[in-house]
């Protein structure tokens, strides 16, 4: 696609999903986007974030994730689910 000079690149996500995105995507106000929406709500799951900002329920999970990653959010893996919240420490 860089190639054809698009605004848009394929974008392989960790869990090894094919996303498309625009080439001026910014992931870091991404991620500050969702750390905001997660403290908001004081926590947040995958489906939560996916109806909220309208987004597939597997990138909310990825991003969810990479938010962890980067440690702006921290998980809760439990019987009722993956949960996450903002990271305090």
């Amino acid at each position: 696609m860089e190639q054809l000079n698009l605004p848009v690149r394929l974008r392989v996500l960790s869990s090894g999903i094919k996303s498309f995105e625009l080439t001026n995507h910014n992931e870091e106000k991404d991620l500050k986007e969702i750390t905001n929406q997660v403290e908001s709500a004081k926590s947040m799951c995958a489906d939560q974030l996916a109806n909220l900002i309208g987004i597939p329920v597997i990138v909310a999970r990825e991003r969810l994730i990479a938010a962890e990653t980067n440690g702006l959010l921290c998980r809760d893996d439990s019987i009722e689910g993956l949960r996450f919240y903002p990271n305090l420490f």
